[in-house]
């Protein structure tokens, strides 16, 4: 029995969960990008240029870029947990480190997907052509 060729992984249209993830990603990057100049912090200014290198990464199929996503959003994770536990006296603040992490769960539920998996290059685009 002959399975048919699947399409190669450069012509395979991008999954919801990238398309959401990338969303959203866009979305934080403007919150950060208006925190810094708002607040002329140079650290969150780091942080939006990070996340935008990150998101084009991602958009062009590096799975190198979507595992370094899931670990920076990991560690978000870890950050809001401790800050919520320690600020718990501090309604709004404690509700804002919440929802932090609650933002960070999903985007690693949806950069973590096997469809993202299956769209992103494994090792890089060049690969495939040795």
């Amino acid at each position: 029995m002959e399975t048919t060729p699947s399409k190669p992984v450069y012509q395979r249209p991008m999954p919801w969960q990238i398309t959401v993830a990338l969303v959203l990603i866009g979305l934080d990057v403007l919150f950060t990008a208006a925190t810094a100049v708002l607040a002329f912090s140079p650290l969150a200014a780091l942080w939006t240029l990070i996340w935008v290198a990150l998101g084009v990464c991602i958009a062009a199929r590096l799975n190198r870029a979507r595992n370094l996503a899931l670990a920076f959003n990991l560690l978000s994770i870890v950050i809001a947990i401790m800050l919520t536990v320690v600020l718990a006296a501090v309604g709004t603040i404690a509700v804002l480190t919440a929802a932090s992490g609650a933002f960070s769960l999903g985007m690693i539920f949806l950069l973590g997907s096997e469809a993202s998996k299956a769209y992103t290059y494994k090792v890089g685009p060049r690969s495939y052509q040795d």
